[in-house]
């Protein structure tokens, strides 16, 4: 590979020896490729890189996301008012409770929920999660099995 100096010098105009053979500009054509994970853009003198890899804080907040359209979902199916208060039991483990726990609050304001309560699915009692709830559904977020269980707040 070449160093960032040699580069410049030959975008600049100079030339190449490579192999005892000296290339000039129409020898060569430069190709910029980002490092796997980095998008960027250039323009005139400036040039911008990001990032794109999702940070865990991201992921985490991405998973409450798909937490609330699910709640939105069942609320939908369960022909609930969009203005209806509900209280809501997730079934879950591993990230998927990890970000119920962390995002609690955005997940209530955005559902409307007055109540928000996350359960391990080996210490869940299926029959009175079943009980306290009008509506249930099980879904899949990331490969974690998660169940919402709602119903309208009194």
């Amino acid at each position: 590979g070449l160093s960032q100096a040699e580069l410049r010098a030959f975008a600049a105009g100079g030339s190449l020896v490579i192999e005892g053979e000296t290339l000039g500009a129409d020898d060569v054509m430069l190709q910029r490729t980002p490092r796997p994970g980095l998008v960027v853009a250039s323009e005139g003198g400036l040039t911008v890189v990001l990032d794109t890899k999702p940070t865990e804080a991201l992921r985490l907040e991405g998973l409450a996301r798909e937490v609330v359209n699910r709640i939105q979902n069942l609320r939908k199916t369960a022909e609930l008012d969009v203005s209806q208060r509900i209280r809501v039991t997730l079934i879950c483990g591993g990230a998927v409770a990890a970000s119920a726990g962390q995002f609690a609050e955005m997940i209530r304001s955005e559902t409307l929920a007055d109540s928000l309560e996350v359960v391990a699915p080996e210490t869940a009692d299926s029959t009175a999660a079943q009980a306290a709830a009008d509506d249930q559904a099980t879904e899949t977020i990331d490969g974690e099995a998660l169940t919402v269980a709602l119903r309208e707040a009194t």
